[in-house]
């Protein structure tokens, strides 16, 4: 007996390296995980593209009532006045105008009308000033349709028959 030597106990089992199994179900999960990041990324790509493609029509689709009298002067020009910020921030994009107000604003709007009817008919200095004061005016001042029509008319020459030069 004293040939025998004493028996150790086992070394611990490391889990590490993996076996191959578990290596195929870890490339599996991380090329799952890859294809529905891909996927998510693609799908609003495509939901931007899209709206990109029909902000023309939603906006002459908000344009139209503005032509009738159902609504109030100052509701009528509120909403022509946000459909014009609305246009030209999708068309130059937000840098470019979104932070202009007052003078500034209509120097812009100026600057960027390109149609020949804008240009030689309304000077957005003068006559659009009616656009960044009536916001603050008092509510006991009316406005009269022959105010607000020549500005609604501008709005619309420069929404839908303006075009960017690229």
């Amino acid at each position: 007996m004293d040939e025998l030597k004493p028996i150790h106990g086992l070394a611990e089992v490391s889990i590490f390296p993996l076996a191959v199994g578990w290596w195929f179900v870890l490339a599996l999960l991380l090329i799952s995980c890859l294809l529905i990041l891909v996927y998510f990324l693609r799908s609003k790509v495509k939901l931007k593209r899209e709206v990109t493609k029909n902000w023309e029509c939603l906006a002459q689709q908000a344009f139209t009532p503005l032509k009738s009298t159902q609504f109030t002067a100052v509701e009528r020009l509120t909403q022509a006045s946000a459909i014009l910020r609305f246009v030209a921030i999708q068309r130059y994009g937000r840098e470019q105008c979104a932070g202009l107000s007052g003078e500034a604003w209509l120097v812009w709007l100026a600057a960027h009308a390109q149609t020949k009817a804008v240009q030689n008919t309304f000077n957005w200095q003068i006559d659009g000033r009616l656009l960044i004061s009536f916001p603050y005016m008092p509510p006991q001042i009316p406005l009269e349709d022959s105010q607000i029509v020549p500005i609604i008319n501008a709005i619309e020459q420069w929404c839908f028959f303006n075009t960017v030069e690229n």
